[in-house]
């Protein structure tokens, strides 16, 4: 405090030393007992070597971004080719059965047009009858086409006949919607 009864701030104390040369460097988790029954440390490592020159870095680089720049132009002119199987797969709907539209008929090989025209006199909801033809069909593809590859799809099979044992729509002559899709594919 001065005379008037202000308070006045006091100028922080300096005090001049090197932190890294006057003390060693210790973990604050250490217990300095404990520590004492332990081994010494290893010695540092040799220091690192010299970075090479910023030149020969830039080439490396360089180089390397040409090479990506080609390979992503390739990527990008040449088309995804999908296997029929993997189109097949990711259309199946989360209930089991598939749509009956123009990208099965398209992965089937087959005219959406013949495909619809199988339909004509089915019994039941029409709606549910193009959806059970349509997984029919999917299975049946998936028998005659993907045999190799049954266990990649075998799951997704069995919850399809599942669905398609619980559809009340069926067919005009009667039968079984596999086993006319088994024929037609």
């Amino acid at each position: 405090m001065s005379a008037t009864g202000q308070l006045t701030a006091m100028p922080a104390p300096s005090i001049a030393f090197d932190a890294m040369d006057s003390c060693e460097q210790v973990p604050w988790d250490t217990d300095p007992i404990a520590d004492a029954a332990r081994p010494p440390l290893p010695a540092r490592a040799a220091p690192m070597p010299a970075a090479p020159p910023p030149r020969a870095a830039s080439a490396v680089f360089d180089a390397r971004a040409k090479l990506s720049r080609r390979a992503e132009r390739r990527q990008l002119s040449e088309p995804v080719r999908e296997r029929p199987l993997d189109r097949l797969v990711g259309m199946q709907r989360a209930d089991g059965s598939w749509e009956l539209d123009d990208e099965l008929a398209a992965v089937l090989g087959r005219s959406p047009r013949k495909l619809k025209a199988a339909l004509k006199k089915a019994k039941g909801d029409p709606a549910e009858a193009a959806r059970a033809w349509a997984t029919a069909l999917a299975l049946a593809w998936l028998e005659a086409h993907a045999a190799d590859a049954r266990d990649e799809w075998s799951l997704l099979a069995t919850k399809a006949e599942r669905w398609l044992a619980a559809v009340a729509a069926r067919p005009a002559s009667g039968e079984d919607w596999l086993a006319l899709a088994r024929v037609t594919v």
